[in-house]
């Protein structure tokens, strides 16, 4: 069952970047601020030493369309125009 949650988990994380969902990113982040604030130890050992590998497998694989689309998150620069 264990292993179903995490295969589960994985592919939802490559859904999130193949559609270039920012919100799903951002939840995604506090999901993991969570887990390093709530989690066991456990857990929080599990995800420090798990996410910066995940992450470099992640960015390999997403397209980079999506990935240019969530680097404007943190942009600074704004698309809309106020009159």
């Amino acid at each position: 069952m264990r292993s179903l949650a995490v295969a589960v988990v994985g592919i939802g994380i490559l859904l999130i970047l193949r559609t270039a969902s920012r919100g799903s990113v951002l939840g995604l982040a506090v999901a993991m601020l969570f887990f390093l604030v709530r989690g066991s130890m456990r857990q929080r050992i599990g995800l420090l030493v798990l996410s910066p590998l995940l992450m470099a497998i992640a960015i390999g694989v997403a397209p980079s369309a999506a990935l240019q689309r969530i680097r404007t998150m943190w942009a600074g620069t704004s698309f809309v125009r106020v009159f």
